[in-house]
């Protein structure tokens, strides 16, 4: 609640007071206080009773109180920027070089993950190029976005598992 709506009870009151024929000094009284609170239409009722509580002070003592602020503490050290986000055109070429050399036996887990969580940042018109690429385009294009990027993982993870096997 702010002052404007203090102030309209105010007026409010002012012309009940009349209609029910209280003395003209009453009505102009109530008046006046919706007029003074003009100014501070704008406060909330919180801000207007510490203003009220400052004025009183000084009307007493003839010092204006000093309203102490919150200090910021020391400022913060400027956050990193994000890395730029891949082109799509890098992220499918990425992939699929990922996709070829899967059997690399130099290749790390780290390092495929790294590529795959690519996956993440691209559009379903992009998902399905690398999706054809590995060759479950038809298998996924009715999937949602999420369940496209997880098809295409598998198929890629598989792809090295099965080589990866005992016996092969």
């Amino acid at each position: 609640m702010n002052v404007a709506a203090v102030q309209q009870h105010f007026r409010d009151l002012a012309r009940l007071v009349e209609q029910a024929g209280a003395a003209q000094k009453v009505v102009s009284g109530l008046a006046a206080i919706a007029v003074g609170l003009e100014p501070f239409g704008g406060y909330s009722v919180e801000q207007f009773a510490e203003f009220l509580r400052r004025a009183e002070e000084y009307h007493r003592t003839g010092v204006l109180p000093v309203v102490l602020t919150k200090t910021k503490a020391a400022p913060k050290p400027p956050k990193a920027p994000k890395p730029p986000k891949p082109v799509a055109a890098d992220v499918i070429r990425r992939v699929t070089e990922l996709y070829h050399n899967i059997l690399n036996p130099n290749l790390t887990t780290e390092a495929i993950d790294g590529e795959l969580n690519l996956l993440d940042g691209l559009k379903k018109t992009d998902l399905q190029a690398v999706a054809e690429t590995v060759g479950i385009g038809e298998k996924v294009k009715k999937f949602k976005l999420a369940d496209m990027a997880i098809a295409i993982r598998k198929a890629i993870l598989d792809r090295r598992g099965m080589f990866h096997r005992p016996g092969y």
